[in-house]
């Protein structure tokens, strides 16, 4: 996670970016259900719309905790997984591609912490609302999970081994 420069309006970017060669295989971070599976451009560039490109959101528990993990900017046609399957910690799911408002190739993290919500109730949340931010603003910048809201934001990097 990082701040944008001034010259690109400042502010935190809410996620980790992991940078690869196009096409390098993603993996499952944890044992879940995929609530999102979408595939929808080839494009990629600043200002390009989608801007979450190809994007998937993976929902599980880890240590006692419900996760919902979205990662963005994936490869055009490299989706291995569709709504509703369960996956399991490794398997591929998708590659590093840059699709949306991307620069380059690489992958995208947001991940929600949802406390004590169970996998199931969080699946059909973001199936009832189409939501994958659980509620909160996209730029809700808090990694305020110690203050302990109902959703709040993680650094990737802290919460799940890669």
């Amino acid at each position: 996670t990082w701040y944008y420069p001034s010259s690109f309006g400042g502010g935190r970017h809410a996620g980790l970016d992991l940078a690869g060669p196009q096409g390098t295989p993603i993996l499952a971070s944890f044992n879940g259900i995929i609530a999102i599976a979408q595939n929808v451009t080839s494009a990629g560039g600043l200002g390009t719309r989608p801007y979450t490109g190809n994007n998937i959101l993976l929902i599980g528990e880890v240590d006692g905790s419900t996760y919902a993990m979205h990662m963005l900017h994936m490869q055009y046609n490299s989706i291995k997984v569709k709504a509703g399957q369960t996956v399991s910690k490794g398997q591929v799911i998708g590659a590093i591609g840059s699709t949306g408002n991307s620069t380059g190739p690489h992958v995208h993290i947001d991940l929600y912490n949802l406390g004590n919500m169970s996998v199931k109730d969080a699946y059909n949340y973001v199936r009832r609302t189409g939501s994958y931010t659980f509620g909160m603003s996209y730029h809700a910048y808090g990694w305020e999970c110690e203050n302990k809201a109902p959703v709040c934001r993680e650094r990737p990097e802290d919460k799940i081994p890669y």
